[in-house]
């Protein structure tokens, strides 16, 4: 614990190394790969217990600013309070705020706690040896130290992205206590976070500790929040030097329900914080308690997701802590123990259920999650009910694929429904239904029906009981064969779609909130002979025209098939449209349709379709199968949609041919062997092969008669 005077760099050091040693299985001390300018090795530790696996993590850090000394104080008083009152089974008490052991044990057996509370050292060390100090030591253009906090890559050359009006000397000038750096990340400090949360990819909570201004503080510094227009971002070079004033046209995209959880956190641990002794802090977005930021630690870790889809989301927060950078002993005692019971607080938030159906089975629940966005392994549907779905549906390493619908008669969805959080919790489930399309837009969504789904286990799963699907309608007329599925509850609540505006809305959302997934229905077309013709919708967006791409897939298809895409000629009239391996070809009496046949090998790619906003043009796809299918086999054929390099969605039709001879009838043996007859006098003699049908039932589904001579 802290003593008078604050702890110098040396007892920060050795506080860890402490407690490694007195926690080995409850704390690792992690060594940092890059020296600071001075030499100094940097460490942090991982706090964790238990055998859980795949464990949300909270990055905490301190000592970022040299005269801020607290910081670090605060986050090794956390770290030996905590593993104290895990290996003891106890609770902890911040004066008037008590967590009970239960609590304490969740944090450590559900979560990954890196704690790095001296982030800056050679700057600590100077300031509190020398003189008053706030970067970093390294010497640079006549000057000395760079402002840690200043030197991530998230908007760091402010003179480009924000407003002219607004003036950023500061960051250029070597002199300048807040310079930033002759570039982003130049500095060993800031390297070695950016590789803790490179090296521990399942770090998805950050707070960065300073003083002062008793302040609590969410995502995002740059311009105030907005969640209506997910192009407005940081990351669109089209609004350079618009940002960083208040009440204008630009505003910082944040997602709703990511808004809603910051402020949602921000507020738990200001409770937490108030019921100490009472100390109020303001609550609120960085840009409006501080003003611009540019290149700091929050909004970096936050904006890591949207700069690299491939790291998850991490919600970054900020503290600033007492009056003053070094509030008197006595009172630091006292924040100590502010602090310990906001982080505490935080702690739990991360280790709180967080529901996810998977988009595919590589989705581990992580956002924003990566792959196909059109084929959930957590949809199922299926013709009949199914007596032991826990059984059936139990291996979730597998997709138990869905039943080809069954157009007239009730169908029934299962779903999958998963909790990365630390407590058992309960579910809704609410399913839709939408046309047969290559974007399941919003707009398109009929609602079927909701599910409960009780005591989902911490880290584990739950099927939901079956939800009827009623008289599903023809695909000829209503096409609804494709299934969404959203679920929430008031801790981790249903989104809402209703931001979606355009096709970067739509991809965004999907692969950024773990709580919706959707699949389109395999379903078959079977073909004795002639054309199959599948029709279905291939939707746009109310924001504004945008171009999108078509590709088929018919490589499946036995030699010499063919397939051609008919739609009106007026989505295909755009002067960017290209065609590959396609050719639009004439058809009799079709003046006001194109028809465009694809290449040899059925495969094709229709480029740059543009169509209205909100429309939702309709295609048809026809497909014959050459005489060399093989009888009974089913032959895949993909559409997919794509906009600026994202799969938006796709469809898969699985065509099955049934050869016949000049007759219908069947011959039925004595063995119950099912024959084909080579014309409409049955004559056993004539039965040529076997059907690839174990009973008759099967071949009559397929459209097959039985002579009645042969049943008499």
């Amino acid at each position: 614990m802290p003593f008078e005077p604050y702890l110098n760099v040396a007892e920060i050091e050795s506080a860890m190394e402490d407690a490694a040693t007195n926690y080995p299985s409850l704390c690792t001390l992690i060594t940092l790969p890059n020296l600071t300018y001075n030499g100094k090795t940097s460490h942090a530790v991982k706090l964790a217990a238990g055998s859980a696996t795949k464990r949300p993590g909270v990055l905490f850090l301190g000592g970022t600013h040299a005269r801020e000394w607290g910081g670090s104080d605060i986050l090794v008083a956390f770290m030996e309070n905590i593993l104290a009152a895990y290996a003891g089974s106890t609770g902890l008490t911040f004066q008037g705020k008590s967590y009970t052991a239960a609590e304490i044990k969740r944090i450590m057996e559900s979560l990954d706690m890196f704690i790095f509370p001296d982030v800056n050292p050679d700057g600590k060390e100077y300031c509190q040896t020398v003189a008053d100090w706030r970067k970093n030591r390294r010497p640079l253009s006549g000057s000395i130290g760079i402002d840690i906090n200043r030197n991530y890559d998230i908007l760091w050359d402010a003179n480009v992205y924000f407003d002219p009006t607004l003036t950023f000397g500061y960051l250029y000038n070597p002199s300048s206590s807040a310079y930033h750096g002759p570039s982003p990340f130049s500095e060993a400090e800031t390297q070695n976070i950016k590789w803790l949360a490179d090296t521990y990819p399942g770090i998805a909570y950050s707070v960065d500790i300073h003083s002062s201004g008793q302040k609590l503080m969410y995502v995002w510094g740059d311009d105030e929040n907005q969640s209506s227009d997910s192009t407005i971002a940081f990351n669109n070079a089209a609004y350079d030097g618009q940002r960083g004033l208040p009440a204008d046209a630009y505003g910082e995209f944040i997602f709703d329900f990511d808004h809603q959880k910051v402020i949602r956190t921000a507020n738990r641990m200001y409770n937490a914080l108030f019921a100490v002794r009472g100390k109020s802090y303001t609550v609120g977005q960085i840009f409006n308690q501080v003003g611009v930021s540019s290149g700091s630690s929050a909004c970096y870790m936050f904006s890591r997701h949207s700069t690299n889809p491939s790291h998850r989301k991490v919600f970054g927060f900020g503290i600033e802590f007492g009056q003053t950078f070094q509030p008197v002993p006595a009172e630091m005692k006292n924040i100590i123990d502010d602090i310990g019971a906001a982080l505490v607080e935080l702690c739990l938030c991360a280790s709180e259920p967080d529901l996810y159906i998977r988009d595919s089975l590589a989705d581990s629940g992580v956002e924003p999650s990566a792959g196909s966005l059109s084929a959930s392994p957590d949809i199922i549907v299926r013709k009949n009910v199914v007596a032991d779905p826990a059984t059936e549906f139990g291996d979730i390493t597998v997709d138990p694929g869905s039943d080809k619908v069954e157009i007239g008669n009730d169908n029934y969805i299962y779903v999958r429904i998963h909790n990365q959080g630390g407590q058992a919790c309960d579910a809704v489930v609410r399913l839709y239904a939408a046309p047969l399309t290559t974007t399941c837009a919003p707009a398109l969504w009929n609602f079927i029906d909701e599910v409960d789904v009780t005591a989902i286990p911490a880290g584990g799963f739950k099927i939901s009981s079956a939800v009827t699907w009623p008289n599903v309608i023809d695909p000829g007329t209503g096409n609804h064969f494709c299934i969404v599925a959203v679920c929430g509850n008031t801790g981790d609540p249903i989104p809402d779609a209703g931001m979606i505006d355009s096709a970067g809305d739509f991809v965004k959302f999907m692969r950024s909130c773990n709580n919706i997934a959707y699949r389109n229905l395999t379903f078959e077309n079977v073909l004795p002979d002639g054309w199959a013709i599948i029709p279905f919708v291939m939707k746009g967006f109310r924001d504004k025209k945008r171009e999108y791409h078509l590709m088929l897939d018919g490589t499946a298809l036995p030699p010499r098939s063919r397939i051609e895409l008919r739609t009106a000629k007026r989505w295909l009239s755009a002067k960017t449209l290209k065609l590959e391996d396609m050719r639009e070809v004439k058809a009799r009496g079709l003046d006001h349709e194109s028809v465009l046949r694809v290449g040899g090998k059925n495969t094709g790619v229709l480029r740059n379709v543009r169509f209205p906003e909100a429309a939702a043009p309709l295609f048809h796809l026809h497909i014959r199968i050459s005489a060399e299918a093989k009888h009974g086999r089913e032959y895949p054929v993909q559409i997919v949609q794509g906009h600026d390099g994202e799969e938006m969605g796709r469809i898969t039709v699985m065509l099955r041919c049934i050869r016949r001879d000049k007759s219908p009838y069947l011959v039925l043996r004595q063995d119950g062997r099912v024959h084909r007859a080579g014309c409409a006098r049955v004559q056993k003699a004539r039965a040529i092969a076997l059907m690839p049908y174990p009973d008759l039932e099967s071949a009559l589904r397929d459209g097959y008669k039985v002579d009645p001579d042969c049943l008499a």
